[in-house]
């Protein structure tokens, strides 16, 4: 069922018409939806940055894509970095620890044709949208290298991103495709359901499965055990509480909460919503040593509640949280966030730290 048939030429074709028609939403979004400035940002403060152009260690060609991983190892922070077509690994704090792939384009096991999207699931494996050799390549901790490229007989064709459940399942983003493949977790045979044009993709705490739609500019919620499914449950056009509509949603992560964390690339933002859609926090701009997001398009936060955000055409990832009791737990998920608790006890499970 999973082989590793290719279509580069085809895909090339479609990366560079794709990327045509992204530069151009980007362009209207300097001129359209710049003007909606960044809310101020008390909940997400600027932490750090790192990265630069180029090709060595710790440098990026346009990173897409950042994902903190919860076991492989704790703490670690991968970057798919683009146009070097590789993936690096970092500590959360920036510093360079691995590199896998790269610099040139491959189409063997461990190498990249513009690679966009990244997830880490719970048993330590590292799945990767290998988007223009049109599949996802999945790294076991035992170094094993399995190639995912079709789907009960038919072909992946742009894998834009990848995200992983709690029971070892992944979702696939197949933008050209105009579909989602679902590859689940208990050994059930692979499906996939339409979707227009889905860029970002995450599953929630719930079991949901959360896509952007690019072609509609919405954000899609399915429920796989409901009746209406494939049908979505729920479809977003912006939150429920500025009415600012979306734009271009490139992609999507949540906490163990259920508060989604979206990056928009034409509007060089990102929105931290609540699981119905209330808005948190919105910025995209704040005071650092280049002042503001480049075409972002990847987002991802960490067991702990730090954001980290893959600013593309700045070539660097940048880091966002507020930890006012210093116990390494962000105020919005630490459970007594004056307090220093850095064991997090709950005994009563009430969701206020015992040390409250």
């Amino acid at each position: 069922m999973f082989t590793s048939k290719r279509y580069c030429l085809s895909n090339r074709t479609v990366l560079s018409v794709l990327a045509t028609s992204i530069l151009a939403l980007a362009i209207f979004g300097l001129v359209a939806g710049r003007p909606v400035q960044a809310q101020s940002n008390d909940a997400y403060p600027y932490v750090a940055e790192w990265g630069g152009w180029g090709s060595d260690p710790g440098q990026f060609r346009f990173p897409v894509d950042v994902e903190a991983s919860p076991t492989n190892p704790v703490g670690a922070v991968y970057v798919v970095d683009n146009n070097n077509h590789r993936i690096q690994r970092f500590t959360d704090l920036g510093e360079w620890q691995e590199t896998i792939g790269g610099p040139n384009l491959g189409t063997g096991d461990g190498e990249f044709h513009d690679p966009s999207g990244i997830a880490v699931g719970l048993d330590g494996s590292v799945y990767i949208a290998d988007t223009v050799n049109a599949r996802v390549q999945r790294y076991t901790t035992d170094g094993n290298w399995t190639s995912y490229s079709q789907v009960d007989g038919t072909p992946i064709v742009f894998p834009r991103n990848v995200a992983v459940d709690a029971d070892g399942g992944f979702y696939i983003s197949d933008t050209n495709a105009n579909a989602v493949h679902a590859f689940p977790g208990n050994d059930s045979t692979p499906f996939s359901w339409d979707v227009p044009q889905p860029f970002g993709i995450a599953v929630g705490p719930d079991g949901r499965v959360y896509v952007s739609s690019s072609s509609t500019n919405q954000l899609l919620i399915y429920d796989l055990n409901a009746p209406e499914f494939p049908t979505a449950s729920e479809s977003w056009s912006s939150d429920m509480t500025s009415g600012v509509p979306f734009n271009q949603i490139f992609d999507i992560d949540l906490d163990s909460q259920g508060n989604l964390y979206l990056v928009e690339i034409t509007t060089h933002r990102v929105r931290v919503l609540t699981n119905t859609g209330e808005l948190i926090a919105m910025w995209d701009s704040w005071n650092s040593s280049t002042d503001g997001f480049l075409f972002p398009q990847g987002i991802d936060v960490d067991a702990r509640g730090y954001v980290y955000v893959a600013d593309g055409d700045h070539h660097r990832i940048v880091k966002f949280g507020l930890d006012t009791d210093g116990d390494d737990f962000t105020d919005p998920l630490d459970n007594c966030p004056s307090v220093y608790n850095p064991d997090q006890l709950d005994v009563n499970q009430d969701g206020f730290g015992d040390a409250c």
